[in-house]
């Protein structure tokens, strides 16, 4: 005769104890015990979790989720000891966190260089300031700069926008993009190679691809909020924006002149099937600074500013048709 699954430790057991009742308690066990016995395994089956398991539960997994509000992190690029704590950031050191993004950020075999990162790095060495580069994602540079309360951090190329202003400081000015430009297929024959953004957002049909969680400056900011504009985001860095577009997913994306042409003398696949339209109506480009975190002190930023001013002066661009800008 064949055994079901799972029945041979039961058999076994109840020869071992002399013989079963039929219910599967030992006869060595009197009546009363078998009814306890059962009685409790039809509760532990049965019984829900209890009100306070829950609530216990609840704390926990919100205890777990605002961790980088109430404790300190690790420095980046340094994880703590398996087991411990986390570790605060070595004393006196400020992380310069950046994010790979020709031509503004890069870095080589023999350091960081790019349009934002080089006088960045020469002001913190006059400054004698002591630092550390981290390459971080953008969204997470923010990350460490709103809830890092203890350790000394700062990001490297971003706007100033009022929102930011409410929990970071500014450096002054270390870049100036270039002009606006709209980079679409060489194909599109609704737009030529000059024309006036607040037109090419009122073509019918036309979807802007944008870079979810950047700001894109004042001015083009202001036009997709005014404008009935078709906009689609992404994650995605800017090379992948233009490989979207290139593949047909919109039909343009806006980029500082600078950037655009970088990024398609890198991909001559790119290059071959992208092409740059000149916005005669663009405003000087939005300028890049240093945002730097609540605990860095005031007189490290000022020491700072104060070589920034004194050595550097920002590049500025100017464009022959109108001027414009870039985005983060």
């Amino acid at each position: 005769m064949t055994m079901p699954i799972g029945t041979g430790n039961f058999a076994s057991g109840c020869a071992f104890a002399g013989g079963c009742d039929g219910r599967g308690w030992p006869e060595v066990l009197n009546r009363s015990e078998h009814q306890t016995l059962a009685r409790g395994t039809d509760m532990m089956s049965k019984r829900p979790l209890p009100v306070r398991g829950w609530i216990a539960f609840g704390w926990v997994a919100l205890l777990l989720w605002t961790r980088p509000f109430w404790h300190p992190n690790p420095p980046p690029g340094q994880a703590a000891p398996l087991g411990s704590a986390a570790e605060p950031a070595e004393p006196g050191v400020l992380w310069i966190h950046y994010h790979e993004r020709p031509p503004y950020y890069v870095t080589t075999a023999t350091g960081v260089t790019g349009l934002c990162l080089d006088p960045v790095r020469r002001a913190l060495e006059r400054a004698g300031l002591n630092h550390r580069w981290q390459v971080t994602p953008p969204q997470r540079q923010l990350l460490w700069l709103r809830t890092s309360t203890r350790e000394l951090h700062a990001a490297v190329g971003w706007f100033r926008t009022l929102e930011r202003e409410q929990w970071a400081r500014f450096s002054e000015p270390i870049y100036q993009d270039g002009p606006w430009v709209a980079v679409v297929r060489r194909q599109e024959d609704r737009v030529g190679s000059v024309t006036n953004a607040v037109g090419l957002l009122q073509v019918p049909g036309w979807t802007v691809l944008t870079r979810a969680g950047y700001s894109h400056g004042e001015w083009l900011d202001r036009l997709f909020a005014s404008l009935p504009v078709v906009r689609r985001t992404s994650p995605s860095d800017p090379a992948h924006l233009l490989a979207a577009v290139a593949a047909g997913r919109a039909d343009c994306v806006f980029m500082a002149r600078e950037e655009a042409e970088t990024l398609l003398g890198l991909q001559s696949r790119l290059g071959a099937s992208l092409r740059l339209v000149t916005l005669t109506d663009s405003p000087a480009g939005p300028t890049r600074h240093v945002m730097f975190g609540p605990a860095v002190p005031a007189s490290w930023i000022q020491r700072f500013n104060d070589a920034l001013r004194e050595h550097e002066q920002p590049e500025m661009h100017t464009n022959p048709t109108g001027p414009a800008g870039g985005s983060t």
